[in-house]
């Protein structure tokens, strides 16, 4: 779990005896310790009106029906003092990461890719999923190891146009048969849209994709890489 200190609101009980200040940084450990030891981001000068304390803060939270804000009150028993901070609180998530560095224009597969726990924070777009990576992707630039692998790292973003000519690819168990056909939707690989058997004029759903895979179904193939 992550937090970020969003505000801090000082309210002393007691006066302190003059001289050194409470740090900010001890301020955020004692939080950071209350969450499990996750970082805590203070504001400048967090802790600077409060005098320093001599005994261990202690830490409490107000109620909250907000599950990634909470509002933490950190008091010290000698001097007596106490200040209340606006936390924001972070749940990990799990997703695709790289293991190693992907070059761009590499390939992005199950050997350079783990499912791992991050900071939701991390995550600034839509997340790659696992399914995608049977599909021969490649990556759209240059992905440094242990970084989120999202969507728009990769050229899933290289799509089929509406009305483009495409490969149709019919596949029942070891039979296959072959067709030309038109999408009538827009899609990039991986997504399901319809099309039209290009002699026979029916509508169809064809799944986009590069290679041919074992599994039976309709494809539109929109690479020259597609097994027969």
């Amino acid at each position: 779990m992550a937090a970020g200190l969003a505000v801090g609101l000082v309210a002393p009980t007691a006066a302190g005896a003059a001289g050194a200040h409470q740090s900010a940084a001890a301020i955020s450990a004692a939080i950071a310790a209350k969450l499990g030891g996750g970082p805590v981001k203070v504001m400048p000068n967090g802790g600077a009106m409060m005098p320093a304390c001599r005994a261990p803060l202690e830490v409490g939270w107000l109620a909250s029906t907000n599950a990634g804000f909470r509002t933490a009150s950190v008091s010290c028993p000698s001097p007596t003092w106490t200040i209340y901070a606006g936390v924001r609180t972070e749940q990990d998530v799990t997703t695709l990461v790289a293991t190693r560095a992907i070059r761009a224009g590499g390939a992005i597969d199950a050997s350079d890719t783990a499912m791992r726990r991050v900071p939701a924070g991390t995550l600034h777009g839509a997340a790659l999923q696992p399914a995608r990576l049977s599909e021969g992707l490649r990556a759209r630039g240059a992905i440094a190891a242990g970084r989120p692998i999202l969507r728009s790292m990769t050229d899933l973003q290289v799509v089929v146009q509406s009305g483009q000519q495409i490969a149709l690819r019919v596949r029942e168990g070891g039979l296959v048969i072959s067709a030309q056909g038109v999408a009538l939707q827009n899609g990039s690989v991986g997504d399901v849209i319809e099309v039209e058997n290009a002699a026979s004029h029916h509508r169809l759903r064809a799944d986009v994709v590069r290679q041919l895979p074992a599994a039976s179904g309709v494809y539109a193939v929109v690479s020259d890489d597609a097994a027969n």
